[in-house]
């Protein structure tokens, strides 16, 4: 009966550690989405960053996200804003609109999403990409 009870201890105590490792382990990658939807006179923007827990992502110790998105009309810088999010579960969404004088236009929209890990009071760029549509 006592190397039963052994066994048994010695069972939970690797899954207690075994559950510790695995949880201590996680990671983050940056779920990034964004969108642009040019119509009549203006266009509708968005962009959101999301810190996803994975076990082989490839940020450690995320304290924070952050989307920018810039916004240009027919080449000219229209829009230029941001958002960002420090309170797990980490999302921060951007969304915006932009008018214009004309009718018909090109819109181009930077998107760049960042992420910050630590104790750091800066944000990495992540990922950094163009959009654009027209009327």
């Amino acid at each position: 009966m006592k190397q039963k009870n052994y066994i048994f201890v010695l069972v939970l105590m690797a899954i207690f550690i075994l559950s510790a490792g695995v949880s201590y382990g996680l990671q983050y990658y940056l779920s990034c989405d964004s969108d642009l939807d040019a119509y009549g006179y203006g266009v509708d923007f968005m962009g959101s960053t999301e810190a996803v827990q994975v076990s082989n992502g490839g940020w450690t110790d995320i304290t924070g996200v952050k989307v920018r998105c810039i916004v240009y009309e027919n080449g000219v810088k229209d829009t230029d804003t941001s958002a960002s999010d420090t309170t797990p579960p980490y999302k921060a969404i951007l969304n915006g609109s932009c008018s214009s004088t004309r009718y018909s236009n090109v819109w181009k929209m930077t998107v760049t999403h960042y992420g910050k890990e630590g104790n750091s009071t800066y944000y990495e760029p992540s990922i950094s990409y163009n959009l654009t549509d027209s009327n």
